[in-house]
């Protein structure tokens, strides 16, 4: 979109900034999280914890009609309201760099409370596609269920797969060091089975470039 000459520096900002400014940081890989400026204070310290991550910008931004909207170069990802809903999907189109290729990475997350007590307990999915060029599409889906995660891969060459394989316990380690539970960890040559279809009843928010 329009923006000014100038970036804005990332971080947490406490009033309203200017669209012109953030769009160049935009334009620069940031991601811009802005959140109703009568968001609980829970949420809101929860979000300056991701304005320490490099790139990331918070503010303050009245009129959203979403309390939290996720913004990067054409994408924009709404937090929606879902407490009425068991179930919530949440599906995106990233546009990024990969091996010096714009890309997209197609991400679909999924929380499911329908067997929760406590939201809490509620277990998640996130499905991500991305095309890796000479190496293929490849895909992943990790889930959490029960306090454990699991991850599965498919890779559509097979000689990715194998590089993926051999570097398998690499990850289990790395999942266990970053104190989660891991179940099952795979890789397997070819595609992914065929998504399920959203679940009636569902709260969907769709976002694309």
């Amino acid at each position: 979109g329009a923006h000014a000459p100038i970036w804005l520096n990332c971080g947490y900002y406490p009033s309203p900034v200017p669209n012109e400014n953030a769009v160049h940081s935009l334009e620069h890989g940031a991601v811009w999280i802005t959140y109703q400026p009568d968001l609980d204070e829970d949420s809101v310290d929860t979000l300056k914890d991701f304005a320490e991550e490099p790139k990331v910008i918070v503010s303050p931004y009245p009129g959203l009609e979403a309390p939290v909207v996720a913004s990067t170069w054409g994408n924009h990802l709404g937090a929606v309201k879902v407490a009425d809903a068991p179930v919530a999907v949440w599906r995106m189109e990233l546009p990024v760099m990969v091996a010096r290729e714009l890309q997209t990475i197609y991400v679909r997350i999924e929380r499911d409370a329908s067997a929760a007590e406590e939201p809490a307990d509620s277990a998640w999915a996130v499905d991500v596609r991305v095309n890796l060029g000479a190496r293929g599409d490849l895909a992943a889906r990790v889930s959490y269920v029960g306090g454990v995660i699991s991850t599965a891969l498919w890779a559509e060459e097979s000689t990715t797969a194998e590089l993926i394989a051999g570097r398998l316990d690499e990850l289990r380690r790395d999942l266990a060091d970053a104190g989660l539970s891991v179940g099952s960890v795979h890789c397997w040559p070819g595609r992914p089975p065929p998504p399920e279809e959203d679940r009636i009843g569902a709260a969907l928010l769709e976002v694309r470039a």
